[in-house]
C-alpha cells in the first residue's frame, strides 16, 4: 500500500488548520483574548491558503509506502522519503546579504501616490489600519526564522 506525498502534505496542512485553536492561548490569548482583530484571522487564512497553493502547485508525487512493522496490526507509513531539495541555508544566507536594511522604517515611510492604480480590497476587508491588527501600533507583526537550520531530527532533512 502507498500514497502520493502531496496528499499527505495537504492532510497535514488541514490538520494544522483545524488544530490552530490549541496554540492560540499560548501565542495570542494574552494580547487579544477571545476577540482578535480582523487582520489576525485574515492573515492566518491567507497563510494557510498560500501553503495549500504551494503544496498543490508543486504536487510532490514521491510515494509513501505502508510497511508491516513489528508490534503493529496494520501497515504503517514509512515517511523516510529521500527528497532532493534546494539548499535552504544558502537561500537564508543570500537573503541576509541582499535584504533591505531597516525594512520596517522604509515600509512605514511608503505613501500612496495620488495617481496610484488601486485594486479593490479582498472580500469583507474594509481597511487595514488602526484596530485591524495590521497597524504599527497594534503590535501584530510576524517574522520568519533567519537562522541556519541545522541538526534537524532524522527524516526532516533533505539530501543535497
Amino acid at each position: 500500500m502507498a500514497e502520493i506525498d502531496v496528499f499527505h502534505q495537504l492532510h497535514c496542512l488541514n490538520s494544522l488548520r483545524k488544530g490552530l485553536i490549541h496554540n492560540y492561548q499560548y501565542y495570542w490569548g494574552d494580547r487579544y483574548g477571545l476577540d482578535p482583530p480582523i487582520m489576525f484571522s485574515s492573515h492566518l487564512n491567507h497563510c494557510m491558503d498560500v501553503l495549500r497553493q504551494n503544496i498543490m502547485c508543486h504536487a510532490d508525487v514521491e510515494v509513501i509506502t505502508y510497511d508491516w512493522r513489528e508490534t503493529q496490526l496494520h501497515p504503517f507509513p514509512n515517511f523516510g522519503i529521500n527528497k532532493k531539495c534546494r539548499d535552504f541555508n544558502a537561500v537564508l544566507e543570500w537573503q541576509e546579504r541582499t535584504k533591505l536594511q531597516d525594512a520596517r522604517r522604509h515600509w512605514y515611510a511608503f505613501k500612496k501616490p495620488d495617481d496610484a492604480v488601486q485594486l479593490p480590497p479582498p472580500a469583507g476587508l474594509k481597511a487595514l489600519g488602526k484596530g485591524t491588527g495590521w497597524h504599527k501600533g497594534d503590535g501584530f507583526h510576524l517574522s520568519v526564522p533567519t537562522q541556519r537550520l541545522e541538526n534537524l531530527p532524522h527524516g526532516l532533512e533533505c539530501s543535497e
